[in-house]
């Protein structure tokens, strides 16, 4: 089994989809990763931030597609209930090839044993990860046409500021997104394909809201905004 998880979210920094990844991995891999990229040589990352990105990572996709039992693990912000516009062209024009004429595609096209597993985590500013849910539909709808499994997904709430919270995975803030991760993790090492799940940090809704309006009043006062 071999992973490929892409990277969707267009900011380059400090993002939640990358600190997501982070904490998958602390699972999936056990931490087994180094500065120079990941011990495990069947786990790779794929970061595509802009459309300009979208033509290597195309040929990065179908060339995954190929090998026995792939599996690919997107992770990506939730944009207006859906998937962002950069990462949604990179989708059509990767569908678009598969269902071509070309030779490389009818192999893909018309794979039946051990067809690619498409996964997901899909964080969300509100506080209900089950807002992801049609952003999940979307890539189900996505995997089907490119004849790939759909695994299942997470949709995590709460994410606002996630790579700036504190807690490992799995304990404080992280603890309930922890055991959805590890179950994620789970069902990729063995090719499981489950319901989609949701989850969110663990604080009361009431906290959360605090500090979101003591961060927007910060940030309206950096940029010189009077409220």
């Amino acid at each position: 089994m071999s992973l490929l998880i892409i990277n969707g979210s267009p900011k380059q920094d400090n993002s939640s989809s990358h600190a997501l990844i982070e904490d998958f991995l602390e699972y999936f891999t056990a931490g087994n990763v180094n500065r120079n990229g990941f011990k495990d040589k069947n786990t790779a990352i794929l970061n595509i931030f802009k459309r300009s990105d979208n033509e290597i990572a195309e040929y990065k996709l179908i060339k995954h597609l190929t090998q026995p039992s792939p599996s690919i693990l997107f992770v990506f912000p939730l944009y207006l209930d859906g998937i962002p516009s950069h990462l949604l062209s990179f989708m059509c024009s990767t569908a678009e090839y598969i269902n071509s004429p070309r030779p490389i595609s009818r192999v893909l096209k018309n794979r039946q044993q051990a067809k690619a597993k498409i996964y997901a985590i899909v964080n969300c500013g509100f506080y209900e990860g089950s807002q992801s849910g049609v952003a999940l539909q979307i890539l189900e709808n996505w995997a089907r046409r490119i004849n790939c499994e759909w695994g299942g997904g997470v949709g995590v709430g709460a994410c606002g500021g996630y790579s700036r919270f504190k807690s490992k995975v799995g304990h404080g803030v992280k603890k309930n997104i922890g055991k959805s991760l590890r179950r994620l993790s789970y069902n990729i090492k063995r090719g499981i394909c489950a319901q989609n799940e949701y989850t969110g940090a663990a604080f009361p809704r009431i906290v959360y809201k605090s500090a979101a309006e003591i961060a927007f009043a910060k940030m309206a006062s950096d940029n010189n905004v009077r409220l």
